[in-house]
């Protein structure tokens, strides 16, 4: 590939730039955000689980901005499981509304964020 772009060097990273693609694991964290904003959006139809999302709530004002309450789990395998994942990055990055944001300006966020530096 990088022959045929006039790359001297055979760097995944000089390909990547040179092509304006966002890392790996940026294209992961957006494409579990879609996936979430969909669930949340009922954009898919998986009303089960939707009830799964603990959504946060307070009683009273708290200083806490976070949307989502992730469970505390004791092993990797669930606290790396899709929806544990998926609240545990919507609460990383909670300047992006899910409840109000296109997925375009989900992707768009992440493509600014990572070209501007």
């Amino acid at each position: 590939m990088s022959r045929k772009m006039n790359l001297s060097e055979n760097s995944y990273f000089s390909v990547e730039s040179k092509l304006s693609l966002l890392p790996l694991s940026d294209r992961r964290t957006v494409i579990d955000l879609i996936t979430f904003h969909n669930i949340l959006n009922s954009n898919v139809c998986l009303p089960q689980l939707l009830c799964d999302v603990n959504i946060h709530a307070p009683s009273h004002r708290t200083r806490n901005p976070l949307p989502f309450c992730p469970p505390n789990v004791r092993t990797n395998y669930l606290m790396n499981s899709p929806l544990n994942r998926f609240q545990r990055l919507a609460n990383d990055f909670s300047e992006l509304d899910l409840f109000n944001t296109s997925i375009n300006q989900i992707k768009s966020f992440f493509l600014h964020r990572h070209f501007s530096t």
